[in-house]
């Protein structure tokens, strides 16, 4: 078994702290309920949460889920068609929100998460006149003015994330919090779980396994295919026949905006003369970072084509 210990803290960064409030987007005790309610194991078609062996309140007020030990078969380590496989599974279990089963309205699920994920990274946004900054991320040209507009646009992206087709997301569907056991898809790290849209989650997948350096960028194109196309089969496995253009905002203009922060938190880490970027050397990461940004720009491009 794995012990997490959940608990609440106002320490550490601004931008990762709990909050003891059910609406609050990291909700510290929204994780255990999702165990506890037996949401995590109420899936079909091949996703699942870790398996629940106990809960234990500890002296200090944090709280222990022990749970199943998933191995060591990590997303990090996958072939891209495996990813495919994870994303029909996804598929599977948010298509059968509205088809076989209704969305639960436990009042601890999280409401509006992207909206204040994207507001609370807002402040990057001063960076971009941090002229230095630009001249030394050396980020190819055009990104400036693309970049820029992003930001601008994020109201409007996230109002039409937000006619998208109701279902319940994890909201960090990304290399390291799956595990493939006996055919099944296990996500672990549901402290953000709740009502988004269909094609959410499958989109912040292909984005963030080139983020967080799992997936070579070259090969975002095909894994935005294989994703793409296992999780709409995942919907018609379960028989969604729904809106396909409320589908493709969901993969595309939510993946968009939840990034429009990227390119002046890049910026802020020049400015303040920070030597790691997401716990990588500043070089090493750019080498990465520079063609994943450039994915992003280009579907906030398809984007503003489908508002």
């Amino acid at each position: 078994m794995v012990r997490k210990l959940v608990r609440h803290s106002d320490q550490g960064s601004a931008q990762w702290l709990t909050g003891d409030d059910p609406e609050h987007w990291y909700f510290w005790r929204r994780e255990v309920l999702a165990y506890t309610s037996g949401l995590t194991a109420s899936f079909e078609g091949g996703l699942r949460g870790p398996h629940l062996r106990a809960t234990v309140d500890q002296d200090d007020g944090s709280i222990a889920l022990w749970l199943e030990d998933a191995g060591r078969h990590a997303g990090k380590s996958w072939s891209l068609e495996r990813y495919g496989l994870a994303a029909r599974h996804l598929g599977r279990a948010q298509g059968a929100f509205g088809v076989t089963r209704p969305l639960p309205g436990d009042t601890w699920l999280s409401r509006d998460w992207l909206r204040q994920y994207v507001e609370r990274r807002s402040p990057f946004a001063t960076n971009f006149d941090a002229r230095d900054a630009w001249r030394r991320a050396k980020l190819p040209p055009g990104t400036e003015t693309r970049a820029r507009r992003l930001h601008e646009e994020r109201h409007r992206l996230l109002d039409a994330v937000e006619q998208g087709v109701p279902t319940l997301s994890h909201f960090d569907l990304h290399p390291a919090n799956l595990f493939a056991v006996d055919g099944d898809t296990v996500l672990i790290d549901w402290s953000f779980v709740g009502l988004g849209v269909l094609g959410e989650d499958a989109g912040n997948l292909v984005a963030d396994a080139a983020f967080d350096f799992h997936v070579a960028p070259k090969q975002l194109p095909e894994l935005r295919r294989l994703v793409e196309e296992g999780y709409r089969q995942g919907l018609l496995d379960v028989g969604w026949r729904g809106d396909e253009g409320a589908l493709d905002r969901g993969l595309v203009v939510a993946t968009a905006v939840r990034y429009s922060w990227i390119v002046p938190a890049v910026l802020g880490v020049f400015a303040a003369d920070v030597p790691t970027l997401n716990r990588r050397p500043r070089a090493d990461a750019l080498r990465w970072w520079r063609p994943a940004i450039a994915y992003i720009l280009d579907l906030a491009d398809e984007a503003y084509q489908l508002l």
